[in-house]
């Protein structure tokens, strides 16, 4: 999980993580998507749910044109809303070491990115990490923050109509406390049992930015593309481990996750009291 800075890194980063989309470039209407992934380099799956000790999964985008960089990032939360300690990956959390991020995937069913020809020069990772209850607006509330992110001085083409690999996560819930030698709570090894949990992209970056459902694209002319994932009925664009149902998630004040798949529902609305009580 090592984060490399440069000034070039993050210059770009502060482009790919703009609280204002730049207009339209060269990838606009670009879709991004979420899955778990056949371990370790099929294809997405069409279920959101995994129930997996061991799992991964890809962050993918099609209608790519013009790739520069790339900015990805996405929310955990359990139902209480903290994150339990099997799923906290970061320096000194109990699961430290149980998870690897791998920029472009790790080949097979979807292209890499950055890495298929032809490929880019000079890629910097401004962002490749896992943090929990940093005191910043992306972990408010006990929730955890994926965030993932690399640039390269120049452009590469890329074909719009191939769906390619941004980024790979693959985690190990077994972990155990390193000061005890017990099994990280609300991991698949917990003798009181797992805690489910969902993970949802979302911009969290910049504090004061849109709070959207989506990746960032840079292309050759350094403008910023924002790559929706898709939210209509039966596309995976969150996911859930130990199926997490009905998740009322308090600290994310826009939406219900309403069972695996999470299905977003206004809060206090008719449509989610009739979901609650039928």
């Amino acid at each position: 999980m090592k984060k490399l800075l440069s000034v070039g890194a993050l210059i770009l980063g502060a482009a790919l993580s703009s609280p204002i989309p730049s207009p339209a470039g060269q990838n606009a209407g670009a879709i991004a998507h979420v899955y778990w992934q056949a371990f370790p380099r099929g294809r997405g799956l069409e279920s959101p749910c995994s129930y997996s000790a061991v799992t991964s999964f890809i962050i993918t985008v099609k209608g790519v044109s013009s790739f520069r960089g790339a900015d990805v990032q996405l929310m955990m939360a359990s139902r209480s809303g903290l994150v339990p300690a099997a799923w906290q990956f970061q320096a000194g959390g109990c699961a430290e070491g149980a998870a690897s991020f791998q920029p472009g995937g790790w080949g097979g069913h979807y292209r890499n990115i950055f890495t298929t020809p032809p490929a880019m020069a000079g890629t910097q990772l401004a962002h490749n990490e896992m943090t929990f209850n940093n005191g910043s607006c992306e972990t408010a509330h006990g929730t955890g923050f994926f965030h993932l992110s690399a640039t390269a001085p120049t452009a590469v083409t890329r074909d719009p109509n191939i769906e390619y690999a941004v980024w790979g996560v693959a985690v190990d819930l077994t972990a155990t406390d390193p000061s005890t030698g017990d099994p990280c709570e609300g991991g698949a090894a917990d003798p009181l049992g797992p805690v489910s949990v969902f993970i949802s992209p979302r911009l969290q970056i910049p504090c004061n930015g849109l709070r959207e459902q989506a990746m960032t694209v840079l292309d050759a002319d350094s403008a910023t593309d924002m790559a929706f994932y898709p939210t209509l009925p039966k596309q995976i664009y969150s996911l859930g481990w130990m199926d997490a149902p009905g998740i009322n998630c308090d600290n994310c004040p826009d939406y219900y996750f309403m069972g695996c798949g999470f299905t977003p529902v206004p809060k206090k609305t008719w449509g989610w009291l009739r979901r609650v009580y039928r």
